[in-house]
């Protein structure tokens, strides 16, 4: 049984590795901002993150949080503002590739990813923006996709 807190930081390794890197903390955000929609939107295995309106759009502290674990434990490392994974963030993400033939989330973030990870990022930040009506129906500091719930960002299937 993989915990939701566990799910998140392997998803975000993956997401790194098949990107090949990705340019900037506000990016990052916004991609799994747009993973975690889409998986939502598909009843798929996904990021579970709170994310709320911030300066630049949905925001995710725990992501940074993350994503800080991640660089302390040499898993991901930053270099001129590109986030890379490590050779032991390679080995450790590469031990767990069964997991993600298993639930299939490949496919939806090289989606992002061919969507998002080279475009430039004031229309990624106006596209996100439009598509969820972030200033629209959105105060600072308002949750606009909440925990799904602890227990449900599990993986029950998974040996």
């Amino acid at each position: 049984m993989i915990k939701r807190h566990v799910l998140n930081k392997l998803l975000l390794l993956r997401l790194i590795q098949l990107a090949n890197g990705v340019n900037g903390a506000t990016r990052l955000q916004k991609m799994v901002f747009k993973a975690e929609s889409l998986g939502r939107d598909d009843s798929n295995a996904t990021f579970n993150y709170k994310f709320i309106r911030w300066h630049y759009g949905p925001y995710s502290e725990e992501l940074k949080d993350d994503l800080q674990f991640l660089i302390r434990n040499n898993l991901v490392e930053v270099k001129n503002n590109a986030y890379t994974l490590t050779a032991s963030g390679i080995e450790n993400i590469n031990k767990a590739l069964f997991l993600f033939e298993q639930v299939g989330t490949d496919s939806l973030l090289n989606n992002v990813i061919t969507r998002y990870n080279t475009t430039n990022l004031d229309r990624v930040l106006r596209e996100i923006y439009l598509e969820y009506g972030i200033e629209a129906n959105y105060e600072k500091g308002d949750t606009i996709f909440p925990i799904i719930d602890e227990e449900a960002g599990e993986l029950t299937n998974v040996h």
